[in-house]
């Protein structure tokens, strides 16, 4: 063997090596994360009812916490009666009082769950909330959001 096929060799036996070590890690995860979620099963996130995957609601919590849609205020993102068009649409309370801010939205109502939640993430250290919150948001700030935006989540 000459000293090329030796570096080879053992460039080849590194690569492996860290694939292989890729793989126990992986493996090794996986195990850790099947143990956890045996000893910690994941709970719903308003009544701590067993649910199919973490940081979910269970079917009635869904049912019951009131998802914001359809149409809202563009100025503070409170539910409407009747159908969003084109235009802006406001509230009786943004029309008759201007508002600090220049658009406003809410995932969920502020009462019942929606509540219970927010408090939750508010004053009772329920960290877990914040990721589903966080894409409930995203989800319907989409269509304000605008390049170099300042965003502020007021719980």
């Amino acid at each position: 063997m000459t000293r090329g096929h030796v570096a080879e060799a053992k460039i080849w036996n590194q690569s492996e090596a860290l694939v292989i070590s890729y793989r126990v890690d992986r493996m090794l995860s996986a195990t850790i994360q099947t143990a956890l979620a045996m000893i910690y099963p994941p709970r719903c996130l308003t009544c701590s009812y067993l649910v199919d995957s973490d940081f979910g609601l269970c079917g009635p919590c869904w049912r019951d916490t009131q998802f914001i849609g359809g149409a809202i205020c563009d100025s503070c993102g409170v539910p409407l009666i009747g159908h969003s068009g084109d235009g802006e649409l406001h509230c009786d309370d943004c029309l008759r009082t201007q508002r600090p801010w220049v658009n406003g939205r809410s995932a969920v109502l502020y009462k019942d769950n929606g509540r219970r939640i927010v408090l939750g993430l508010k004053y009772g250290d329920r960290h877990d909330v914040v990721g589903p919150a966080s894409m409930w948001m995203a989800a319907v700030a989409r269509d304000i959001l605008k390049p170099n935006m300042l965003v502020v989540p007021v719980p």
